[in-house]
């Protein structure tokens, strides 16, 4: 199977490039409502295909689209990667962590020190990446166009791919069959090699050429990975196969539906608010012109000198009549203020759909939990599961690929992505531990007759199991406690009975009796 498809695909009967063209001619229509979509919101995420760099990039009349987005990217972002914290820890299975005390010796406390230690090592890894800037971009592409590519390289920072970059197929289920990756370089920014074919294809020095990276899945969980320069199968020996867990490109998209290989954003939804508030807004500025546009009507038979009136000081007394000239102004007021009172209304429509008609969260290194408990669960609750789609097409293929970059070994520990509603951050794990130790305090305040009935290692299953709280990494078990108590008792006697002695000791050096 492999063997045929390298033969295929490599051997030059189907070059890379046309296969591009081909994809990128049949969504014409979605380029084209990106491109729209993008105008309305953030005209830089995916400007148009002739836009030059002497060009405006704006181009609506409008910038609520813009606040719109840059609100929800921001809310999401601090929800997904909050600042200082990891987004995901590490789970040992019972058989992994039973297998490192053993071996290393090690509590089960210290194992999570040193996981805890191993995450926080994580994040500076992905600090190191530069990968806040890149996923802020990701995801005010997937808002706006609904797409985004993530490459997450073996070596370097980060980056990511819009639409106009990409081509890909899709199954039934939205797992990705193919993909195929367009990179235009100059030729000065070429290796030797890659610049000599590129040469004896014709391609001069100032010439821009095209790299075509595929990536083609074989079998399940496979990828066949080659490149192509231009119309020239040049790496017939580069070729690399990925597992689809270590796939460096990451697809990303807002909202799939099936049988579809690109997703829609979130801009798409509300497409029909936006084109009215559009209009609405370049009506508003045709009506402003109109109310401005002033002008004075002078009798042609009056007795007024307009001249003398023109260039006399503020102040002055001129001889004229009142009736000879009038300030005409178009009564279009009434009109503006029904626009206004329109563009109002869907302004509002738009703002509850992007929350921003409520608290942005605040952008600070202490953001209590309490608030992205709340960002989260406005956020699933307005977007309708995107938050937790985010967690899984994105956080979790993140967190596996950064473990790997730290420690090969750690590839078999699964990362639990920690920013879900349930499990928001570490502090909630914390809160339960508290509450369960809350139970314990109230306990104390049983009356001895209660207390005397009850079996408090049961009790403390119960607790631990109603709290989610896995209590054995701490409390000792019941040897640990009958075997202390007895030493302790044996203690007290010995102190008792040495106590006993001093005294004695002390009433014969006293010559009592």
């Amino acid at each position: 199977m492999e063997e045929t498809i390298e033969e295929k695909y490599l051997s030059g009967e189907m070059l890379l490039k046309s296969e591009f063209n081909k994809g990128d001619a049949d969504r014409t229509d979605l380029l084209e409502r990106a491109e729209r979509y993008a105008g309305w919101t953030l005209p830089n995420i995916f400007p148009d295909n002739n836009f030059s760099a002497d060009e405006e990039m704006q181009n609506d009349y409008q910038s609520v689209g813009a606040r719109a987005v840059t609100n929800l990217s921001n809310k999401i972002m601090m929800a997904l990667f909050q600042p200082s914290k990891p987004f995901f820890r590490m789970q040992l299975t019972p058989k992994q962590r039973e297998d490192i005390t053993s071996e290393s010796g090690m509590t089960s406390a210290q194992v999570d020190e040193a996981l805890s230690e191993a995450e926080r090592a994580s994040m500076r890894e992905l600090d190191k990446l530069g990968a806040r800037v890149v996923m802020n971009d990701v995801v005010q592409n997937l808002i706006v166009t609904g797409n985004s590519l993530l490459f997450i390289p073996e070596e370097g920072k980060l980056s990511a791919y819009t639409l106009r970059d990409y081509v890909l197929t899709r199954d039934l289920r939205g797992g990705l069959v193919k993909l195929i990756i367009r990179e235009t370089k100059s030729m000065l920014g070429l290796s030797e090699e890659l610049a000599a074919l590129a040469h004896e294809q014709g391609y001069g020095e100032e010439d821009e050429v095209s790299i075509y990276t595929c990536a083609k899945r074989v079998g399940k969980d496979r990828f066949i990975v080659w490149q192509e320069l231009e119309e020239v199968c040049y790496c017939h020996k580069g070729v690399g196969y990925y597992p689809a867990d270590d796939l460096p490109w990451i697809p990303l998209s807002w909202n799939l539906n099936r049988n579809k290989d690109y997703g829609t954003g979130l801009v798409e939804n509300y497409a029909g608010d936006f084109h009215t508030m559009s209009t609405l807004a370049e009506a508003i500025l045709d009506y402003t012109t109109l109310i401005t546009d002033v002008k004075n009507l002078v009798d042609p038979a009056g007795m007024t000198d307009v001249r003398e009136i023109t260039e006399a000081p503020s102040g002055a007394y001129v001889t004229g009549r009142e009736a000879d000239i009038f300030v005409h102004q178009p009564q279009v007021g009434n009109n503006a203020d029904f626009l206004t009172n329109q563009f109002e209304a869907v302004e509002r429509r738009i703002g509850a759909a992007f929350l921003l008609n409520t608290a942005v969260t605040r952008n600070a290194e202490r953001v209590t939990a309490e608030e992205i408990r709340m960002q989260a669960n406005e956020l699933e609750g307005s977007l309708g599961g995107v938050y937790s789609r985010l967690a899984t097409e994105l956080q979790l293929p993140l967190a596996r690929r950064l473990l790997a970059k730290l420690n090969e070994t750690f590839k078999d520990i699964e990362p639990i992505i920690v920013t879900g509603l349930e499990s928001l951050s570490r502090n909630s794990e914390l809160d339960q531990l508290r509450l369960f130790f809350q139970d314990f305090i109230n306990l104390a305040e049983l009356p001895p007759e209660v207390a005397r009935r009850i079996d408090y290692a049961d009790l403390i299953a119960v607790l631990g199991a109603g709290h989610g709280v896995d209590y054995k990494k701490f409390l000792k078990d019941e040897d640990t406690v009958k075997r202390e108590q007895q030493e302790a008792i044996q203690a007290n006697a010995q102190m008792a009975g040495a106590e006993s002695q001093a005294v004695e000791a002390g009433k014969q050096q006293a010559g009592t009796p």
